[in-house]
């Protein structure tokens, strides 16, 4: 559906071009077939309302004044006598038409970003999969040899961008190149068309921009392969690998110039451009909120990031979101174990982080009544798994406002002040 920007001049004036000539045009028919009246008041159907309800419901409040504009002036012009009520009639149900076509707009305005959210979540999850299986793959090739995983490096090396991101790029490459065979290749930051090379194994070239590889992988935002052109330049790249974000910008990009025969396949490939594109949608997000982030370190940079964006729909749709903080007290089992039973008891969306001794819990698009039981069954899970008492076991329930910073304040205020309240 069409929106119009009252603020913006162009739009303005196409909209009042497009409904003066439809409606000019049709009453221009009428007048032809009934001279006497343009506008069909004495007709046994009013053809003028089915006009108008075309109009507004399509274009809405603005785009139906216009039209009432255009029957007062065939009115003032084509009548002896003004036909008040049927003016007034028509006026009345713009008025009406175009109130639906406001809640109309902003119930599918909340869905589409309802649904722009959730298939952000999916891509993460599936991204998230595919990091799973990466590792669950290389610990069963080498595990008495690397005991790690590879999904806890991933880990390890999330954290360390940080504070030191120069450093994660150089372990980033490192262990793809150690797990799938890059003898030399280098990984580089995209700012736009700008590309600057953060490390590189065993070469010193730059960036060949261009490479017909290059210029696919840019182009499609894709990988790209060296076998695809017939016309083949033995100092061109193996492969480029784009890494995109949720969004399917570009953010880093891996040039392959040699790797090893036997693990040169589409399989190892996949598997690295799942990583990248993993390791790219972290940067993005922690590049867009790394002051946040600093600010508060005591708060998962996954909430932190996603009170950021809840707070948004707030304030646009308001659409209502729940974050649950918890605060274990003296525990004896690791938290992680916690969260991992908690976690089984969570929708797909739901997102569960934790700090120190607190759990945080994200509920989104869900008022308070929504979570009511699912914090019950939380609460009994963890009570009676791991026998917490009242005294060790204490939580809080916000719901997330449209100014996230004062979201973040007051969980803030809750994490350093007194946790005895359980609802707020």
């Amino acid at each position: 559906m069409r929106k119009f920007n009252i603020f913006s001049e162009v739009s303005i004036l196409g909209l009042i071009f497009e409904v003066s000539a439809i409606s000019v045009i049709l009453f221009f028919i009428a007048y032809l077939s009934n001279k006497s009246d343009p506008l069909l008041i004495n007709s046994n159907i009013n053809l003028v309302l089915m006009l108008v309800s075309i109009i507004t419901l399509y274009y809405g409040f603005f785009a139906g004044i216009i039209l009432i504009i255009v029957i007062f002036i065939i009115l003032c012009y084509s009548y002896k006598n003004f036909q008040y009520n049927f003016f007034i009639n028509n006026l009345i149900f713009v008025l009406i038409f175009s109130e639906f076509h406001f809640f109309w707009n902003k119930t599918l305005m909340k869905l589409k970003k309802e649904n722009s959210y959730l298939n952000l979540k999916f891509d993460k999850y599936i991204k998230t999969f595919y990091t799973l299986k990466i590792s669950h793959d290389q610990l069963e090739k080498s595990y008495i040899l690397k005991p790690n995983s590879f999904r806890n490096i991933m880990l390890e090396i999330k954290k360390l961008y940080i504070n030191k991101p120069e450093s994660s790029y150089e372990e980033m490459l490192i262990l793809l190149a150690k797990n799938y065979g890059i003898r030399r290749g280098s990984i580089y930051k995209v700012y736009g068309n700008s590309y600057i090379k953060m490390f590189s194994v065993n070469t010193n070239k730059g960036l060949n921009t261009e490479s017909n590889v290059f210029k696919n992988a840019i182009e499609n935002k894709k990988t790209s392969f060296l076998s695809e052109f017939n016309n083949i330049n033995n100092d061109d790249y193996l492969s480029v690998i784009p890494g995109c974000d949720t969004e399917n910008n570009i953010r880093l990009l891996l040039t392959l110039e040699d790797m090893h025969f036997m693990e040169f396949n589409k399989d190892n490939i996949f598997s690295i451009s799942i990583v990248l594109d993993y390791f790219s949608d972290y940067v993005f997000n922690i590049d867009e909120n790394k002051k946040l982030i600093l600010s508060y370190p005591y708060c998962p940079e996954n909430i932190l990031i996603e009170i950021k964006r809840m707070a948004y729909f707030k304030k646009k749709l308001g659409i209502t979101s729940i974050i649950v903080m918890m605060v274990l007290k003296d525990i004896t089992v690791p938290i992680d174990d916690i969260s991992i039973a908690v976690s089984k008891r969570l929708r797909a969306i739901d997102i569960i982080c934790n700090k120190e001794n607190n759990m945080f819990i994200l509920f989104p698009f869900s008022s308070y009544s929504n979570i009511v039981a699912v914090i019950d069954k939380i609460e009994n899970i963890i009570r009676s798994s791991f026998t917490f008492n009242n005294e060790k076991l204490n939580y809080k329930i916000i719901e997330i406002i449209p100014d996230y910073i004062k979201t973040i304040e007051y969980l803030n205020k809750m994490n350093h002040g007194n946790t005895d309240v359980k609802h707020i």
